[in-house]
């Protein structure tokens, strides 16, 4: 309920804002514009599939992960949730900040204006590798003292602490492919951002987690993020 609520006060809210405030405009621009409608609905599918497909196979890869942890017990499984929690953080924070580089990219982009277009993306770049290099450390040093936050229990503690030094190494990594992904949207082109979903998770990665099992064992295979992310890092 406490999640439900806020999204549907929301939507109440800019959805009046909306009709009182901007309807007229919008009509004049439609009308102004006559855009065609079939080609910018095609646009906005273009530009939003990546998304849905990061989305989308991350619960896929997780589905996977949840599983194979599962043989190691109830305390892991806990272990690995408070880890994405806190993963969460700078995962949520750095998508913001491409979401919010993407249109000013597209508008520099269309207008001809490379050099503040990739003005843009260096500045979003250094600010959300920033941000992950602050993560990954606090994370990587207080690892015991951040899953403690949430739970007392030793074993769940030392799980955690252990995957939260796996999977906080990924994150200057997967902060690029966030960058990547959205010049790529900006730009109209939807083949390239796709692949690199697919890429990023639900694919390399689920392999991985069955080839580490084998080799290293179920307490080792988070390493499975860490070398999809950094083999993608090579391909891009």
């Amino acid at each position: 309920m406490a999640t439900a609520l806020p999204h549907t006060i929301g939507l109440i809210y800019f959805g009046i804002y909306l009709y009182t405030h901007q309807k007229n405009t919008l009509d004049k621009q439609r009308k102004a514009r006559k855009m065609d409608t079939g080609r910018l609905f095609g646009e906005i599918v273009k530009g939003g599939i990546p998304g849905f497909c990061m989305v989308a196979l991350a619960m896929v890869s997780n589905c996977f992960l949840n599983s194979m942890i599962s043989a190691l017990g109830s305390a892991a499984v806990a272990g690995l949730g408070i880890v994405r929690k806190i993963d969460q953080l700078a995962y949520a924070v750095n998508q913001g900040v491409t979401q919010g580089m993407l249109p000013l990219v597209a508008y520099c982009y269309s207008s001809g204006r490379r050099k503040r277009m990739w003005t843009a993306v260096g500045i979003s770049t250094a600010v959300s590798e920033g941000f992950s290099l602050l993560c990954t450390a606090i994370s990587f040093i207080f690892s015991t003292q951040l899953i403690w936050i949430f739970i007392r229990d030793s074993e769940t503690i030392r799980y955690g602490a252990e995957f939260l030094q796996i999977l906080c190494l990924a994150v200057p990594i997967y902060t690029l492919t966030f960058v990547i992904i959205a010049v790529f949207q900006a730009a109209g082109r939807g083949v390239e951002p796709f692949l690199l979903s697919v890429l990023h998770k639900g694919s390399l990665d689920i392999i991985l987690l069955f080839v580490l099992r084998q080799m290293v064992g179920t307490e080792h295979i988070l390493w499975a993020t860490i070398v999809s992310e950094w083999s993608q890092n090579q391909l891009r």
